[in-house]
Formats: structure tokens, C-alpha cells, sequence
């Protein structure tokens, strides 16, 4: 007789029988002379079996053999078999199941393998998906103040990141942004300011301005100072040399006019030194300040013609309205053929007897931009005395006044009405001689040549041609 799932006791002496096997243990062959353990992860609690239960997913067998039952996976453990959990996975103690590990969430982490948790990622760090086995640093531009965060948060304009991602802080105005400043900024040296918001540059103040370190704005320079360069600063005004104001940019000092100076830097102004100055002269006067030794200055009085009206040296004289400075001697002034036709300073001999056409301005009053001694617009300004009309303008006569050339087809009408008086008037000759018979008298030469006086005179007046 065989019995299934027991074997045969064999001893050197005796033959018992048949046992049955015990837990942990199976056999499936009749005769068998011992039973066998169950694998690693197999488990029988019965008798006499036959065959070993696989574990269910989830439990082990704690690497034994023979085992009479199953248990469940150990934290960081999961599945078939119990496999540890691989790296940005878990399986913690409250997983009763253990059928799978898990993966880390997004802003956590796990760098080892048969893990039962994951790790938070710390302020200034991130993980943006899950199963992450290590958080990733803010980028540049981006921090984050709190742990377990899946994202950074982007920096404000004007603001900057502190170190290790933490934090951002927003860079005070007037400063610029500065990697390698321990700060992450720096104030905007003199001669600049920051911009709204800060950026990692300053931007330069204009000529005849600055600025104190970590200015937001550009002043003008004060009294006394200049600035000629965009990004520089104010500097003090040199001896003999001063700046008088404050509300406008100063690109530079101004010279100290002549009889004056100063001793020191920084002037806003300069001294009398006692000399005779371009406002000691009268209107009617220049100041002669050609010598090198101010003691000798002298105001002469101005030429006839000229005009020197204002504070003055010789350098501000000019021909008055109606004259012209000569060619080839500067110090003489000569009266103008036509008085309109040289412009210049004002003349009260000539008030009120030349008038600009558009807009009726007395040109010898000076008073409307006509101060500078030049020729009229009908003139060439390069003639002596203004005496050569300009193109498209001719003389007037013996006047000397340039008037502007008529059309073409206005001087073919009056070419032909001049003919037409011209034979009118030989017609009438010939009439008077044949009315007299052929016979002549003292009266006939009076009669021709007041004919040809009258003649003359019509042609003058309705012959508008450039001569």
C-alpha cells in the first residue's frame, strides 16, 4: 500500500509505516523517503500536503524555506515577492496591501532604494514631477521660501534672488543689481542713477548734470561748477573763469569778461577790477580794448554809419540801416545807393520811410530781426553797397532800387503797346508836317522835339524791362 503525501519510515532495524508531512513541507511522490520544504516565498499549513502555496502579492516568507505561512512585506517592500522599492519610490507601514511602491509626490524626493518614506525638498529647492530622487535649485531669477514645493517663484523687476534661492529682495532705488557684490547690489556711482525698476546697469546723467552715489535723479550743476561730460560729475570752475546759475545744465564755465577776473576756484562770478568795461560806453560809443595793458582801454566814438548800440567792442560794430561797410577798408562805412537796400542797425534818419511789404515792419527800427548788417533780400549780399540786383529782380530806373522782373508774357504785352504808342506818334508827325503844306516854321522844331520828349517819357513809364 502507498500513501500519498507521507513517507516511509526507514530505520536500520525497524520498518514503521507511512508519516504524514508536516507543515512547511510537501512531497508528491509515492515511496518518498523524506518530504520537501517549501521554496523561499511558497508556504504550506497543513499535514500530508502535496504541494506549497505561492504567497500572495504582498507577502513573503522572510526569505525561509519551509515555511508554514506568508507574511506581510516589510516597510519599503512591495509586490511579488516583496521587491524593495527603487529609488523616488515608497512603501511605508500604513500600505497594508504592499501590492506596489510608491512615488515620491511632486517636492519630494528619495535618493535609496527599500524606502519607507520620501524626503521633503528644502526652501530654495524643487521637484516638479513625482518620483524624484533629487530636488533641483531654483534657476537663476527664481526662488522658493518654503519646502515640499514642486515649483520656484519668479523675482520681481528690481528685485534679487539671496543666496541659496531662499528669498528675494527687492534692491533699493538708485542702486543696480550686482552678482558680485555679497549684497547681490550696489549704488549707482556719482554721475548716474538707477533705473525704475533696478537692472543690472545705471544709466549715465546728461551734460551739465550729476548725481550723488545712489541717486535716483540728475541736478544741475550748482553755481561755480560745470560738467561737460554724460556720466561725469560736476567740477569746480577754474581761476578767471566762473558760472553765475543753477537752473539750467552748465556744460562749462563761462571767461571772465574783460576787466574783470577772479582768484579762486568754484566762482560763481568774477571782480571789477576798476577798468573801463564795454558798459561804460555810451550808444553813440565803442570800447577800444585792443591793448594787452586794460589801463589803455578807451571807448572811441563809433564811425559815421555805423551803428553801436549795446555793450561793445569793436567786434559788435555794424552798419547802420541804409549803409555798408567797405570792401576794402573794414573801419569805413559808406551810405548805400538805395537805402533799402542795405539792411543793418537802426537808423532814425530813415524811420519811417522803408517798410517790409509783408507784414509792414519799419525796417530802420531794427526791430525784428534785421540788425545784421547784409543786403536785402532783392540784392546780391556780396555786392559792393548792395548795388547788384539779386536773380530775377531788376534796377527801377536810375534809383537803385531792384524790383522784380515782370513775366514773360507781361513784357511782350507791354513790348507791343510801346510799338504801337511809338508809330501813334509818328503817325501824328506826319499829319502836323502835311498840315503846314511842306512848309516849315520856328513853331516845327519846338513840335518835334517835344514829340520826342513824349515818346521817350511813355516808354520809360510803361516799359517795365530788366535793363
Amino acid at each position: 500500500m502507498t500513501f500519498s503525501s507521507s513517507f516511509i519510515n526507514v530505520s536500520p532495524t525497524t520498518t514503521t509505516g507511512c508519516n504524514l508531512c508536516s507543515e512547511g513541507q510537501h512531497t508528491n511522490q509515492s515511496g518518498s523517503s523524506n518530504c520537501l520544504s517549501c521554496n523561499s516565498g511558497q508556504h504550506t499549513n497543513d499535514v500530508g500536503s502535496t504541494s506549497c502555496l505561492t504567497c500572495l502579492v504582498g507577502q513573503w516568507t522572510e526569505g525561509r524555506v519551509g515555511a508554514s505561512s506568508c507574511s506581510k512585506c516589510p516597510i519599503g517592500k512591495s509586490g511579488q515577492g516583496c521587491i524593495e522599492c527603487s529609488e523616488g519610490t515608497y512603501r511605508g507601514a500604513n500600505d497594508d496591501e504592499a501590492k506596489a511602491c510608491i512615488s515620491c509626490p511632486a517636492g519630494f524626493y528619495q535618493l535609496s532604494s527599500a524606502s519607507s518614506d520620501c524626503f521633503q525638498c528644502i526652501p530654495g529647492k524643487y521637484a516638479a514631477h513625482t518620483g524624484a530622487t533629487v530636488c533641483g535649485k531654483c534657476p537663476l531669477g527664481y526662488f522658493q521660501p518654503e519646502p515640499k514645493k514642486a515649483s520656484c517663484d519668479l523675482a520681481q523687476p528690481g528685485s534679487i534672488v539671496t543666496r541659496g534661492g531662499l528669498s528675494s529682495l527687492v534692491v533699493p532705488k538708485g542702486s543696480k543689481i550686482d552678482a558680485l557684490e555679497l549684497s547681490g547690489f550696489t549704488a549707482c556711482p556719482a554721475g548716474s542713477i538707477g533705473n525704475v525698476p533696478p537692472n543690472e546697469v545705471c544709466k549715465n546723467c546728461p551734460t551739465g548734470t550729476s548725481s550723488t552715489p545712489g541717486a535716483t535723479t540728475c541736478q544741475v550743476c550748482d553755481k561755480g561748477k560745470s560738467n561737460g561730460k554724460s556720466g561725469g560729475t560736476c567740477q569746480d570752475c577754474q581761476f578767471n573763469t566762473f558760472q553765475d546759475q543753477n537752473t539750467k545744465p552748465s556744460l562749462s564755465c563761462k571767461t571772465c569778461p574783460s576787466g574783470y577776473s577772479n582768484n579762486a576756484t568754484g566762482e560763481s562770478s568774477c571782480q571789477d577790477q576798476g577798468f573801463l568795461q564795454l558798459s561804460s560806453c555810451n550808444e553813440f560809443q565803442f570800447l577800444n580794448n585792443t591793448s594787452t595793458s586794460p589801463e589803455d582801454w578807451e571807448c572811441v566814438e563809433c564811425p559815421i554809419g555805423a551803428s553801436c548800440v549795446g555793450d561793445i567792442n569793436w567786434d559788435g560794430v555794424y552798419a547802420k540801416f541804409g549803409w555798408s561797410r567797405c570792401h576794402n577798408n573794414d573801419v569805413v562805412f559808406e551810405r548805400c545807393t538805395f537805402a533799402g537796400a542795405c539792411l543793418g542797425g537802426i537808423n532814425p534818419a530813415l524811420i519811417g520811410k522803408y517798410f517790409k511789404k509783408d507784414n509792414n515792419i519799419d525796417l530802420a527800427k531794427c526791430n525784428s530781426g534785421n540788425c545784421t548788417a547784409r543786403c536785402n533780400t532783392a540784392y546780391v549780399n556780396t555786392s559792393v553797397l548792395c548795388g547788384q540786383c539779386a536773380y530775377d529782380y531788376s534796377h527801377d530806373g536810375l534809383t537803385g532800387r531792384c524790383d522784380r522782373c515782370p513775366e514773360l508774357a507781361e513784357n511782350i504785352g507791354v513790348a507791343i503797346g510801346g510799338g504801337f504808342l511809338g508809330l501813334l506818334g509818328i503817325f501824328v508827325y506826319i499829319q502836323l508836317t502835311l498840315s503846314d503844306g511842306g512848309r516849315l516854321d520856328e513853331s516845327d522844331g519846338a513840335k518835334s522835339i517835344g514829340l520826342s520828349f513824349i515818346q521817350l517819357i511813355s516808354l520809360l513809364i510803361n516799359y517795365p524791362i530788366a535793363w
